[in-house]
């Protein structure tokens, strides 16, 4: 028995419509490991695509809705942001795109736990004002501060 294969749907699509055209041509006994193969490549997966980024920004945890946030993305433009489960990856989505982007993915500069140790008191203060000893740092207090994320 074969493991299943995990694919996002955007490299599911891709391998379906190899493997029709292999039922179609008559080729399926010889190449379906090839097609399968071929797909989980990383360069040819499709997992950095736009549709697959999308999909997995929408699966992921919304942290924040109607986000402003200044340079290219004009108040006009608000974004939602989702954390993926991993706690590193940080996906912005704009109502409209930004500079043809329609998801843009960012990575956090340290482990989680790290910057909201370390840097705490800095990240509450620009976020807060003022913070109080019961106060907690977030994702979205992470990514609003700003300093210890970075696009990819």
């Amino acid at each position: 028995m074969e493991t299943p294969i995990n694919l996002t749907k955007h490299s599911q699509r891709n391998l379906d419509v190899i493997m029709n055209f292999l039922l179609y041509a008559g080729l399926e006994a010889e190449y379906t490991k090839t097609a399968i193969d071929y797909i989980m490549e990383d360069h040819v997966d499709g997992e950095d695509s736009e549709e697959a980024l999308l999909e997995r920004a929408h699966s992921s945890e919304l942290i924040g809705e109607d986000i402003f946030l200044s340079g290219d993305i004009k108040e006009e433009n608000p974004c939602n942001l989702y954390a993926h489960s991993d706690g590193e990856s940080l996906f912005l989505i704009p109502k409209n795109p930004i500079n043809g982007k329609s998801v843009v993915l960012y990575a956090l500069t340290e482990p989680q736990i790290d910057i909201q140790t370390k840097y705490r008191d800095e990240i509450l203060t620009y976020c807060l004002g003022k913070a109080t000893k019961d106060d907690e740092v977030s994702l979205k207090d992470i990514f609003m501060h700003g300093k210890y994320v970075c696009e990819l």
